[in-house]
């Protein structure tokens, strides 16, 4: 996520040939290099919410449209404090409205500076989205990945990558607390800028990524979001120094993840088995790719979309970055 405000590079990156490679097409891409979408959020209706991490703007796609722009819906005023956002969800038991972590980010640490991290609620049920805050976490450092639990714990899970924890916010109180230190969600390396990245739940689990010790993992988790046992490793990234960011799973567990400085997208079966399906190191159809979630609509039930940084977190060939981009895979063949 935040590797590009150190300008850090994981030695070399050595990215295996696509196993079975998908077509990847450009839904939208920004105009100005430079541009990161970090994270997305897929509406019922098919629409997508996607968040801005070098500026902190929330906007709407409509991949369904062709050649549609995006719709800002909220952007926060220099006064607000924020220069980013990261992690969304949709709240269960709430559909149509999402949570989503805005902070500002420090480019001389990767960290939050203090008190700068807030979880923001966004209301799309009516015609004009509602914004409110649901609270300020400032023990937080890095908060990154962000996932519901359900209706009844009206809590969400997000993940802190400089901590290499997860917290647990109350979306009532506001009152938030660690609710997993596990040691496979730590750095491995003291001066490396993220650890656990993406999580999501599925299955009786709480499904992560390790983005320095390039690993997929998972660990049961209770109703109420804490560990109920211990964690295991289910998939080693591909190739090389290639290193997993957010990603989406099947309804039969099969994960597809965002490898950023690959500029892949990683296949993950239940048994750990790993291919590239999508991207290639050399191309800007993926520049480093932060996140993919599914469609949700009948006609777009078997793609993925996947957000990306536009080659910030590695230019392409060393030297190429473009434009953010909201890209579809169709899997349906």
């Amino acid at each position: 996520m935040l590797s590009y405000l150190l300008f850090i590079v994981f030695g070399t990156v050595v990215a295996h040939p696509p196993t079975h490679a998908f077509a990847v097409h450009q839904v939208y891409d920004f105009p100005n290099p430079g541009s990161w979408i970090e994270n997305l959020a897929v509406r019922s209706d098919g629409h997508i919410l996607a968040t801005r991490l070098d500026v902190p703007q929330l906007y709407e796609f409509s991949p369904l449209i062709p050649n549609s722009k995006p719709t800002l819906i909220h952007a926060f005023p220099s006064t607000a404090g924020f220069t980013g956002l990261t992690g969304i969800t949709e709240l269960a038991g709430h559909p149509d409205v999402f949570a989503f972590i805005a902070g500002n980010f420090s480019a001389a640490a990767v960290r939050t500076k203090p008190g700068g991290c807030a979880v923001w609620r966004v209301d799309m049920r009516q015609r004009t989205p509602t914004v409110s805050e649901i609270a300020h976490i400032p023990q937080a450092s890095v908060p990154n990945g962000m996932a519901s639990l359900d209706a009844a714990e009206h809590a969400v899970l997000i993940s802190d990558s400089t901590l290499g924890n997860v917290w647990r916010l109350d979306l009532r109180s506001g009152a938030y607390t660690v609710a997993i230190d596990d040691p496979k969600m730590n750095k491995v390396r003291p001066n490396a800028t993220e650890s656990v990245n993406g999580i999501r739940i599925f299955g009786g689990y709480l499904y992560f990524t390790n983005s320095d010790a390039l690993f997929f993992a998972r660990i049961p988790i209770h109703a109420n979001g804490t560990a109920s046992g211990p964690s295991e490793i289910v998939a080693y990234a591909v190739g090389k120094g290639l290193m997993f960011d957010d990603f989406a799973i099947d309804d039969d567990g099969t994960a597809y993840v965002a490898t950023g400085n690959g500029n892949v997208v990683t296949q993950i079966t239940p048994d750990g088995r790993a291919a590239i399906i999508a991207g290639n190191l050399n191309s800007t159809e993926l520049a480093s790719p932060t996140s993919v979630q599914f469609g949700r609509t009948e006609r777009d039930r078997r793609t993925i979309y996947v957000t990306t940084a536009g080659g910030l977190e590695a230019p392409i060939n060393g030297t190429v970055i473009v434009g953010a981009q909201l890209a579809s895979v169709d899997l349906s063949w």
